[in-house]
């Protein structure tokens, strides 16, 4: 199974609450950070970076399901947010 990565995080609540609400909806989440970073509690820069990976396979439904969960949390009216409006976190 390829992993690919959808989303970045810079705090492991965050990142864990995602992973949580992914898995409820069947897809399966992998976080990925470094390990200094988690044995030193860094949140900040790159080595605070926690990457969300889900199987290739999966990218779109998991896609549309952290935009619906990320507009939820900011309180935008998601029946009539178009998918695909904000450009991917990690792309310059």
């Amino acid at each position: 199974m390829a992993w690919v990565e959808i989303y970045r995080f810079y705090h492991p609540v965050e990142a864990e609450l995602v992973k949580s609400y992914l898995e409820a909806h069947d897809i399966p989440v992998q976080l990925l950070q470094e390990g200094a970073a988690r044995a030193i509690g860094v949140y900040v820069g790159p080595f605070g970076t926690i990457h969300l990976l889900v199987p290739g396979q999966l990218r779109t439904e998991a896609e549309i399901l952290l935009r619906d969960f990320l507009a939820r949390a900011r309180g935008a009216d998601t029946a009539t947010d178009e998918p695909g409006d904000d450009p991917a976190p990690w792309e310059d």
